[in-house]
C-alpha cells in the first residue's frame, strides 16, 4: 500500500498521520503469509485450485513471526476461519469454513474472532472486497489488511483502517445488522448460536451517485465542460464525455469503501492504490444528475 493511500485516508479523518499500533500486520518471507507483530493473528492466502481463499486464525498464545510455520499452525487454542473465494461465481467469497461446519456466504457480513472480537473480518461481496482488521485499544489504533478477491490491495495502520474497512455500515444500519462472533469453532449472533446454513445479508447501497441513471464525469472532464463558452459548446463536450465513459467507465477498477446518502462515496482505485470520492454536483449546463469522480487531495 502506498504512502499516498495512508496520507489521503488520514486527511479524511482530519488527522495528519496515524499512530502506529503495537500489533500491525507483517508479511513474512513466505508469499501470501501475514502475521500480526504480537504473534497472535495469522493470515494465509490459498491459491490452489479448489482451495482458493483466505485463512485467518487468532491464537490464544502468541507465536513469534520468526517461528511461525503455516504447515504446523496450531489448531488447539485458536479461533480460525477459512473464507473460500470462488472466481466462477461472480467472483464471490462463497463459503466460510469454521470448525467442522461450512456456511454459504450471501451478501455482506462481519465476523469477530476470539474473545473480545479484537480481530474483525469484513466481507463486501458487491466488490468483492475483504478486510482483516486488528482492533486496537486507546492510542494503539487499528491495523488493516485488505484483499480484492485473493489479491492483496491495501495494508495500513491507524485511521486508515477505518477508511479502508470493507462492509462499512452507517450507524442506523449497524444498530440492526449485528456482526457474527466466531469462538471455539462455533458461530453466534446477538448472543445466540447460528442455526442457518448461510451467513450474511444483502445491504442495498442507497446513493444517487451509484444509480445507473446518474452521469459520472472525471474531474478533468468537468473542468473542460465548465470552461467551454456557451450552452451549445458545453452540451457537446458533455455528450462526448458521456460517450467516452460508456466505453470506459471512470469507476471501473474501483472499490466502493463507503456510501452514505448524505456524504460523497469513498472509493479505492485498485491499480493506483489511491482514494477518491464521487460526489453529486450542482450544475447549470445540464438537466442530468451528475456526479464527479476526483482524487482527495
Amino acid at each position: 500500500m502506498t504512502r499516498n493511500v495512508i496520507f489521503t485516508a488520514c486527511l479524511l479523518t482530519g488527522i495528519l498521520w496515524p499512530v502506529a499500533p503495537r500489533a500491525e500486520f507483517l508479511q513474512t518471507a513466505s508469499s501470501g503469509v501475514y502475521q500480526s507483530s504480537d504473534g497472535k493473528t495469522k493470515v494465509i492466502l490459498g491459491n490452489d485450485e479448489g482451495a482458493q481463499g483466505i485463512f485467518v486464525a487468532q491464537l490464544d498464545s502468541p507465536v513469534p513471526p520468526q517461528e511461525f510455520n503455516p504447515a504446523k499452525m496450531p489448531v488447539q487454542g485458536s479461533t480460525h476461519v477459512f473464507i473460500r473465494f470462488d472466481p466462477s461465481v461472480e467472483n464471490a467469497y462463497s463459503q466460510a469454513v469454521i470448525g467442522k461446519a461450512t456456511f454459504k456466504l450471501v451478501g455482506n457480513l462481519t465476523l469477530l474472532l476470539g474473545q473480545g472480537g479484537s480481530v474483525e473480518i469484513n466481507i463486501d461481496n458487491t466488490n468483492p472486497y475483504l478486510t482483516i482488521t486488528l482492533r486496537g485499544a486507546g492510542k494503539e489504533g487499528d491495523s488493516v489488511l485488505g484483499f480484492y478477491g485473493i489479491t492483496p490491495v491495501v495494508q495500513g495502520v491507524g485511521n486508515v483502517a477505518t477508511i479502508l474497512t470493507a462492509n462499512q455500515l452507517n450507524p442506523e444500519t449497524a444498530k440492526v445488522i449485528k456482526p457474527y462472533v466466531v469462538e471455539n469453532e462455533t458461530v453466534s449472533i446477538n448472543g445466540r448460536a447460528v442455526e442457518t446454513p448461510s451467513l450474511g445479508i444483502f445491504v442495498k447501497r442507497e446513493h444517487d451517485c451509484l444509480k445507473s441513471s446518474t452521469t459520472i464525469l472525471t474531474l478533468p472532464q468537468l473542468k473542460r465542460v465548465q470552461a467551454a463558452k456557451g450552452e451549445a459548446a458545453q452540451a457537446q463536450l458533455l455528450e462526448e464525455a458521456i460517450k467516452t465513459n460508456l466505453k470506459t467507465p471512470p469507476t471501473r477498477g474501483h472499490l466502493v469503501l463507503r456510501a452514505e446518502p448524505s456524504s460523497p462515496v469513498v472509493m479505492l482505485n485498485i491499480a493506483e492504490k489511491n482514494v477518491l470520492d464521487l460526489r453529486l454536483i450542482k450544475n447549470s449546463f445540464s438537466s442530468k444528475k451528475i456526479c464527479v469522480l476526483s482524487p482527495i487531495n
